[in-house]
């Protein structure tokens, strides 16, 4: 009796997982309730580089990309396009952001105040990046990002930029160039627009 019930088991399982290989399983769409991601098109992507991206409350979409006609270098600038009835548009290269530098990484506040994003640099003799920021104007461009200073920049390599999905938090990593180890930390963002109030306050000076 326990003989039979023991090989009747083994059926029993032996059909079920031969079932999952029959030509009725679900496709991803069906399963998920979407198709599998796919290539974003240009001019998003393209046969260059392309590396940071970042998603706000509206339609624009921004990246970062290298070997572009309008790129200030053959190292990675920072881009923006806007969706319009599901169709990204032109890529507007935002050049007071861009150096020289590869600027590859970054994070745009979500009502879109402000980008933060890393910039290449040689520390020690080794490879590293800063975070610098750059705020929008009135008038919809941005200013020249400048390199953040402690405590978001270290002595190391400081990268990782994001914002929480509700603009309220940012946060960031730090690696230390010696021995290597990394950690996170987060501000509050509103330790930004205090920033902004700084710069501003200083430019009101300077034009007296």
């Amino acid at each position: 009796m326990k003989k039979t019930l023991t090989i009747s088991f083994f059926i029993i399982i032996i059909n079920t997982v031969s079932c999952s290989f029959t030509g009725n399983e679900m496709t991803d769409e069906q399963r998920y309730g979407q198709k599998p991601p796919g290539k974003v098109p240009e001019p998003i992507n393209t046969e260059k580089y392309e590396c940071g991206f970042s998603f706000v409350d509206s339609d624009n979409f921004y990246f970062a990309g290298n070997g572009r006609p309008e790129g200030k270098s053959n190292q990675c600038d920072i881009y923006c396009t806007r969706m319009t009835n599901g169709i990204y548009g032109s890529a507007a290269n935002l050049g007071n952001i861009n150096t020289e530098r590869s600027e590859c990484v970054l994070a745009v506040a979500p009502d879109e105040k402000y980008i933060v994003l890393t910039r290449y640099f040689r520390k020690s003799g080794k490879n590293a990046v800063d975070l610098c920021i750059s705020f929008r104007t009135k008038d919809g461009s941005w200013t020249v990002a400048e390199k953040l200073d402690s405590p978001i920049n270290s002595p190391g390599s400081n990268h990782s930029p994001r914002f929480s999905f509700d603009g309220k938090y940012f946060f960031f990593s730090q690696t230390d160039l010696d021995t290597e180890v990394t950690k996170n930390y987060w501000v509050r963002s509103r330790f930004f627009d205090e920033i902004e109030k700084t710069e501003s306050n200083d430019s009101i000076q300077n034009d007296r």
